[in-house]
C-alpha cells in the first residue's frame, strides 16, 4: 500500500477469503478459498484511503484519564503524521495508544467485534468512511480485507474480542466496537505504547494506519489494568496526611473507576507499609524491603475503612506507607500516604465514629504487646531458636535442621527464630533463586483491627523475598484468636514460584532459651516497637 506515493508500509495480514487476487505492483497474489496465509503486501499500489502515524512519546508525565492527551486531528488526506505525545510515565507494558472520534471515553461503551462489524455500513459506515462506499466488497484496502485476524484484548481490566492487523516489524493494531449513543457505533483503534522501530525505520512508540475521515480523531492513553482516583478520610478529615505516627486511625476510601467515572465495589483495595515496624519480620535486612498488607473490598458505593497506625519510628531508612488496589496480583492504582509527625511519640487518647471498634483494638494490641516483650526478652538474653531449611530442585525436596541438625521446624511465637535458607542442586547452592517468606492472617502493629464487625473482615500478610542461600529471624503472631499462616516459597530464576513449605508453629509465650545469638539492630528494634505499642494502648485505655 502506497500513501501519497511515498507512505510505504509492509503489512502482514491473515487471510481468510473467498478467492480474491491482489494486483500488486508486478503480479497478483492469488488466494485459495477457505485456507489461510500470510501475505506480505510490500506494496507499490496507491491508496487515498487510509492515512498513517508514527508515534513518537515525550518525557512528560500525565494522569490517567477517560480525556485525550493531546488535541484532535483530522486525517482527511493519506497523510503521513507524527505526533508526539505526552505520557512517559506510561511505557510500562499496561498501556496503550488508543484512536477513535468521540472526546471522552468511557469503558462501558466498549463492545466486542463481530464479523457484521466489518461489513458493508458496520462501524465504518458510508458517513464516516465514504471512501470506501459504494464498492466496499471490491475495494482491496476496504476495513473487511484488512482487519482479518480475531484476537483478545484486555482494556482496563476486561477481555474484548478484537479485529487487528499486523503492520512492519511486529506491531500490531486492534479495533474494537465504541457506542458513541445508543445504536451507534464507530471503531477503537488500538496500539501498544512500547518502544518499536516504526514504517520508516525511526525509533517510535508505536504506529496506526487510520482511514481517511472528516471527522477529526482524538487520541488515549488506556490501561490494560483498571484505573482508580480516590477521595481518602483520616479521621474524618480529607486528607492524606497522618497527623501522628504510633496512633491508631480510621483511614477511609471512596474508589471511583477512572474508565467508568463511577464507584468502584468489590475492589480489592489496601494499605501497605515498607518497612514497618512489624513484629513477624522483625530485623529489616540491608537491600531488601519488608511489605506488609492488610487487604479489604469496597461496597456498593466504592467505600471501605481501615484501622491504620503508621509504624514510622526509631531505626527505619526507607520507610513507606501506601495504598491501592490489587487486580489478580498486580497492583494499579498506587498512591503513597504522609506522615505529619513520624519523630516522636506522643500520649494522646483516640475516639473513633464507631465505638465498637475500641474493644477489638484493645484485644489485639495486648496480645501484641504480649508478643513484643517476649521477643524483646529474648533478644536482650541473647538467645534464639536456630533453623535451617534446604529446598533441592533437582528432587523437590525439602530438608529441615534444627540447631544444625536434621529435624523437624517448629517454628514459636514470640521468639527470636533464626531460619538459614538454601536452595540447591545437591550440594551446590544456586544462583539466581530466590524465598519469599510469609506470615498470612498473623497481627500487623499497621492494621491492629482483627474484627468482623463494625468494620468488614481485612486480610493481613507480612512478607520478604530475599536471594538465596541466606539468614532470616522470624517472630510468629499466633496467639489467642489469631492464628497465621507462615510458610516460604522458593522463587525460580524466572520468577515463577516452584514450591511451598508451610511452618508448623508453636502458639506458647515461653521464656528464652536456645543457642546464643546476639543481635544489638534486633534489640533496638524490638524496643522501638514496643514503645509504638505502649502509645496505641494508652490511646485506647
Amino acid at each position: 500500500m502506497k500513501l501519497n506515493n511515498y507512505f510505504k508500509i509492509t503489512f502482514m495480514f491473515l487471510v481468510v477469503l473467498t478467492l480474491v487476487p491482489f494486483v500488486l505492483a508486478a503480479a497478483p497474489v492469488d488466494i485459495e478459498a477457505g485456507h489461510s496465509y500470510y501475505v506480505e503486501l510490500d506494496a507499490t499500489m496507491g491508496t487515498l484511503n487510509w492515512a498513517g502515524a508514527e508515534v513518537s512519546l515525550s518525557s512528560v508525565q500525565i494522569p490517567e484519564s477517560r480525556f485525550p492527551i493531546t488535541a484532535p486531528m483530522t486525517l482527511a488526506t493519506p497523510m503521513i503524521w507524527k505526533p508526539t505525545f505526552p505520557g512517559g510515565n506510561f511505557a510500562d507494558d499496561h498501556h496503550y495508544f488508543a484512536a477513535m472520534f468521540p472526546n471522552q471515553f468511557d469503558l462501558n461503551n466498549v463492545h466486542d467485534m463481530t464479523p457484521a462489524d466489518l461489513a458493508i455500513n458496520g462501524i465504518f459506515s458510508a458517513a464516516d468512511y465514504p471512501q470506501f462506499y459504494p464498492d466496499y466488497l471490491t475495494k482491496k484496502d476496504a476495513p473487511d480485507k484488512t482487519l482479518v485476524e480475531q484476537s483478545t484484548i484486555m482494556i482496563g481490566g476486561q477481555n474484548y474480542t478484537s479485529y487487528r492487523v499486523l503492520l512492519v516489524n511486529n506491531i500490531y493494531m486492534h479495533v474494537l466496537k465504541y457506542e458513541e449513543s445508543p445504536g451507534v457505533f464507530s471503531p477503537l483503534f488500538l496500539v501498544k505504547l512500547e518502544p518499536a522501530t516504526c514504517f520508516t525505520g525511526a525509533s517510535c512508540f508505536s504506529e496506526f494506519l487510520l482511514p481517511v475521515s472528516s471527522r477529526s480523531y482524538n487520541f488515549y492513553a488506556l490501561s490494560d489494568l483498571p484505573q482508580y482516583s480516590y477521595r481518602v478520610w483520616i479521621d474524618g478529615v480529607e486528607t492524606n496526611y497522618f497527623p501522628q505516627t504510633g496512633l491508631p486511625h480510621e483511614l477511609t476510601f471512596e474508589v471511583t473507576n477512572i474508565f467508568t467515572d463511577s464507584a468502584q465495589p468489590n475492589a480489592k483495595i489496601f494499605v501497605g507499609e515498607e518497612d514497618g515496624q512489624n513484629l513477624f519480620l522483625p530485623k529489616r535486612l540491608s537491600g531488601y524491603v519488608t511489605e506488609a498488607f492488610s487487604v479489604g473490598s469496597t461496597d456498593a458505593s466504592g467505600m471501605e475503612t481501615f484501622i491504620v497506625t503508621p509504624t514510622k519510628y526509631g531505626t527505619i531508612d526507607d520507610y513507606k506507607i501506601h495504598y491501592g488496589v490489587f487486580f489478580g496480583t498486580a497492583i494499579t492504582s498506587p498512591r503513597e500516604l504522609n506522615i505529619t509527625s513520624s519523630t516522636t511519640l506522643v500520649q494522646q487518647k483516640k475516639t473513633f465514629t464507631q465505638p465498637g471498634l475500641t474493644n477489638n483494638l484493645k484485644v489485639a494490641v495486648n496480645a501484641m504487646n504480649s508478643i513484643s516483650d517476649y521477643l524483646y526478652r529474648w533478644a536482650d538474653s541473647n538467645k534464639a531458636l536456630m533453623w535451617g531449611i534446604n529446598y533441592d530442585v533437582g528432587s523437590g525436596v525439602f530438608t529441615t535442621y534444627d540447631d544444625g541438625s536434621p529435624g523437624p521446624i517448629t517454628l514459636k511465637t514470640g521468639a527470636v527464630n533464626v531460619i538459614d535458607f538454601d536452595v540447591k542442586l545437591g550440594a551446590a547452592s544456586l544462583p539466581n533463586y530466590q524465598v519469599r517468606v510469609k506470615e498470612g492472617d498473623g497481627y500487623l502493629v499497621m492494621n491492629p483491627y482483627t474484627g468482623s464487625s463494625p468494620l468488614t473482615q481485612k486480610t493481613r500478610s507480612h512478607y520478604q523475598v530475599v536471594d538465596s542461600p541466606t539468614q532470616l529471624i522470624v517472630t510468629p503472631t499466633t496467639y489467642n484468636d489469631v492464628s497465621s499462616t507462615i510458610s516460604v516459597d522458593i522463587i525460580d530464576p524466572s520468577f515463577q514460584v516452584i514450591n511451598t513449605y508451610v511452618f508448623a508453629v508453636d502458639a506458647n509465650l515461653e521464656d528464652p532459651v536456645g543457642s546464643f545469638f546476639s543481635n544489638n539492630l534486633l534489640k533496638t528494634i524490638s524496643v522501638a516497637m514496643k514503645q509504638i505499642l505502649s502509645s496505641m494502648f494508652y490511646s485506647l485505655n
